[in-house]
This record gives C-alpha cells, sequence and structure tokens, in this order.
C-alpha cells in the first residue's frame, strides 16, 4: 500500500454513554496511539474518538478490537485518506465559535473573514483538535481563568498544547506567563500561535512536569493531563501553586470523577471553590490554604 495513504478510524457513541469514554481510549492508546492524538469531538447527540494510522493491517485490526468489545450503541468505521486529507481532514468543521463570555476562537486561515466579530479574538492553528476549545475540557479551563481575571499576575500552563490557555491568561491581566508541555511537535505550534495572536508575555519551553521542579509559585496553575496523571503528581502540582491563589485542573471524565475528588485532594492543602461538567467530563478550580 502506498505510504501516501492513511486510514481514519472513527469511533461514534452517544453522548450519555459516559463509560464508553475511558474504556475506548484505553483500546486506542493499547494499540500504540498516543492519548494526545486521538481526537474527540462533540455534537448535540453523541461523541465521535478518531486516530489515524498509515498501516492497512493495524487500522483492521483496530477496528477489530473495538467491535469485539460489543459495547451498546457504539459505531467504528475505517475511512481511507490521502496524506494531504489526512492532515487537514478535522478542519473541515472547525469554525469560528464562542468560547467564553469574552473569547471567540478564530480559525488561523480564517482571520480575514472575522471582522464581524466583537469578541476577543483567539486565532489557533494546529494539525489536531485538541487544545482548540472544541473540547469541552479546554473549554472548562478558559471558563475558570477568566472567571479569575484581575485577580491573578502570574500564570503557568502545564501541558499547555496549542498554548490558548497562555494566551487567554495574558488578556486575563496576568504580567508572568509560563507555559510548558513535553510534546516539541505541540510546542513549536503554540509558538507560531503566540506571534499569531501578538503574545508578548509567554515563556514558552518543552518540559515533562514528571521531571520538572518549580522554580517559582505562581498566582494560577493551569494542568489538563489524565485523571490518574494528576494525581500521580498532585503534591508536585501543588508546589507550582502560590499559598492563597488558584490550581484548576481538568481532563477528568465523569466516571472517574469520584476518585479524583477523593485522592487528589486527600492531605493537601486545598479548598474546592468550582466545579464545571458535562455529561462527560469536569474541571476542578481550587484555592490552596
Amino acid at each position: 500500500m502506498s505510504s501516501n495513504l492513511t486510514y481514519e478510524i472513527s469511533v461514534s457513541f452517544s453522548r450519555d454513554n459516559i463509560a464508553a469514554v475511558d474504556i475506548l481510549r484505553g483500546i486506542i492508546c493499547s494499540i500504540g496511539v498516543r492519548d494526545e492524538d486521538i481526537v474527540e469531538l462533540e455534537n448535540k447527540t453523541e461523541n465521535i474518538l478518531s486516530f489515524f494510522l498509515q498501516d492497512k493491517n493495524g487500522a483492521l485490526s483496530a477496528v477489530k478490537r473495538i467491535r469485539d468489545l460489543k459495547i451498546k450503541k457504539v459505531r467504528t468505521k475505517c475511512k481511507v485518506l490521502k496524506k494531504e486529507d489526512w492532515l487537514t481532514k478535522w478542519k473541515t468543521d472547525f469554525k469560528p465559535f464562542k468560547l467564553t463570555k469574552t473569547f471567540k476562537v478564530i480559525p488561523a486561515w480564517l482571520k480575514k473573514q472575522d471582522d464581524k466579530f466583537t469578541y476577543s479574538k483567539i486565532y489557533l492553528d494546529t494539525d489536531m483538535a485538541f487544545g482548540t476549545g472544541l473540547h469541552s475540557t479546554t473549554r472548562f479551563m478558559a471558563n475558570l481563568i477568566e472567571r479569575c481575571a484581575g485577580r491573578f499576575e502570574s500564570f503557568v500552563d502545564i501541558g499547555t498544547g496549542t498554548a490558548i490557555l497562555a494566551i487567554i491568561a495574558e488578556r486575563c491581566s496576568a504580567k508572568i506567563v509560563e507555559a510548558f508541555d513535553y510534546d516539541e511537535d505541540a510546542v513549536k505550534t503554540a509558538q507560531k500561535n503566540l506571534i499569531r495572536n501578538k503574545t508578548k508575555l509567554v515563556k514558552l519551553s518543552v518540559a515533562d512536569i514528571t521531571k520538572t521542579a518549580a522554580r517559582m509559585q505562581y498566582d494560577f496553575v493551569s494542568v489538563n493531563l489524565t485523571t490518574d496523571d494528576l494525581i500521580d503528581n498532585r503534591k508536585k502540582i501543588l508546589s507550582f501553586v502560590k499559598p492563597g491563589k488558584f490550581l484548576a485542573v481538568s481532563g477528568i471524565s465523569i466516571e472517574k470523577s469520584k476518585k479524583f475528588k477523593n485522592e487528589f485532594q486527600k492531605k493537601l492543602p486545598l479548598r474546592c471553590l468550582k466545579i464545571e461538567k458535562d455529561q462527560a467530563w469536569c474541571a476542578f478550580l481550587y484555592q490552596r490554604l
């Protein structure tokens, strides 16, 4: 098969099938797909998980493994794409949208068409949908940052992705803004987004939270990781937060929210201020005591 072909595997399921999210993500990751390479989109009735493979046999095997789970109301399909289609596939449905009360996200390639929008505009370009605000975990974090506008001067975004939250933090009055991600490609994309949005304060770097010590404490810390990663690194995350200030965490599935609440805050000087949630995901805003 020509290397110019890529196989898109899409898994669709109803939004009320909360348990399916973690099960399907686990299966997809077990076949070698990185969690951050799984694109999750939502519409009014269903969630869709998509990922891409370049090996035909691997794609067919992945479809079979998912179907063998026999999860009710889960539909799996495989589509052959040309390389150029794969690189921009998800962008077809990526339109300008309202992220929060203040911010609107504009695809970078539509920048010249956005004059009618009166919101604070964020221009983004990326090779994946995660981190654009299309995923609810990113929207939750944006809302929590906006909620605290004017109450923090220093900010750090752990697992920054597209740098969208760092851009929002600067516009919400932060004077010191730092962001890092362990994925070098993500950081390269983030840097382009900072330039595109004329963001001047953000200091961006490649780093892994498990290997990175806090060089200072911040007024607002945002962390968007998986539930287990948040729990495993909870003390390290707390070390970034200035006493009396804010910590926002997201990436927590509703199914694991009880586990998260029981284990993340345990014996830590944190007070929960706000919970954002939908049918599948939730985020927490804490104050360090």
